[in-house]
């Protein structure tokens, strides 16, 4: 074109680059907050979560144990109510009981030949966490098998597996030689 400037073209083609890349910004944000939005209106079901394997992986094994001791609980509470054993003081005992590290770690002992290769791994990754205080009633060993159960059972809650929870908790809860 007569008139024009040496290089302007490639001035044009710069801008219209540009103008480009400024457009696609947005757009591809827009889409990474649609997905974040999505996954956080997603998330309102905490009683039915399924977080995707790197999320939970994401979490420390102190957190799973976290979630996973009061999964236990839970649990536990529910099967002392469902068995007739609803009454005050003798609920909360029985409860404390069962909840307290050796008697999760006699039950852990119960399902660990059950699990499978990656459940072994979490219950492996629960049982080497590093804990600072361990309770006056249990052994250190007891303490960390209770931790890798807890862990267990928070990372198959976060994986929305409430059926492979309840499978390993009746074959915790049936009755052996245990005085609970």
């Amino acid at each position: 074109m007569a008139g024009e400037l040496p290089g302007s073209s490639a001035q044009k083609e710069l801008t219209t680059i540009w103008n480009l890349y400024m457009i696609q910004i947005p757009y591809t944000h827009f889409f990474v907050r649609k997905q974040k939005e999505e996954t956080r209106l997603a998330m309102n079901d905490y009683f039915d979560i399924h977080l995707p394997d790197d999320q939970i992986r994401a979490i420390s094994s102190i957190g799973l144990a976290h979630l996973g001791d009061a999964v236990y609980e839970l649990l536990v509470r529910s099967w002392l109510c469902a068995h007739g054993r609803a009454t005050g003081k003798g609920l909360h005992r029985a409860a404390v009981e069962l909840v307290r590290a050796p008697s999760q770690a006699r039950r852990a002992e119960r399902i660990l030949p059950l699990l499978t290769a990656a459940e072994l791994a979490v219950y492996k990754r629960g049982r080497n966490a590093h804990v600072h205080t361990i309770p006056h009633n249990a052994s250190r060993c007891d303490y960390l098998k209770a931790t890798a159960l807890e862990c267990l059972l928070g990372d198959l809650y976060l994986r929305g597996e409430r059926g492979r929870i309840n499978e390993l908790f009746a074959v915790m809860m049936e009755e052996k030689n245990d005085a609970t």
